[in-house]
């Protein structure tokens, strides 16, 4: 069960850190679906911003992590796990991406986290 629990830490972990990479890959783009026109074009620098790339290249190596956590735990233990996922993206995204932490940001992540711990 330690090992599960370490890959599923792990795993959490690297898709939060992708999911901030995609974050800031798409905020150097911009957006993708308005002027509709430019949609293509700006697909086209989607799939090349090497932020979003990297934040892929992440999730694909988080996906057999949690397969495994999914093969080792039940769903009840393993699925829960993911609000780990809460506290990580409240702390790399108030260092990398300067985003503010405010007290009603840390009481629901303190209250998602008790819950899951209940």
């Amino acid at each position: 069960m330690g090992i599960a629990i370490g890959l599923a830490v792990v795993s959490i972990l690297l898709t939060t850190i992708s999911q901030a990479m995609i974050r800031h890959g798409m905020v150097r783009v911009g957006s993708v679906l308005f002027p509709l026109d430019k949609f293509f074009g700006s697909m086209r620098e989607v799939v090349t911003e090497p932020f979003v790339i990297g934040g892929f290249v992440l999730i694909a190596l988080a996906v057999p992590m949690w397969l495994e956590v999914l093969a080792r735990l039940p769903l009840s233990i393993a699925y829960p796990l993911v609000s780990i996922g809460f506290i990580f993206t409240l702390v790399i995204g108030a260092l990398f991406l300067k985003e503010s932490i405010t007290p009603m940001k840390l009481a629901g992540v303190a209250i998602i986290f008790v819950g899951v711990l209940a």
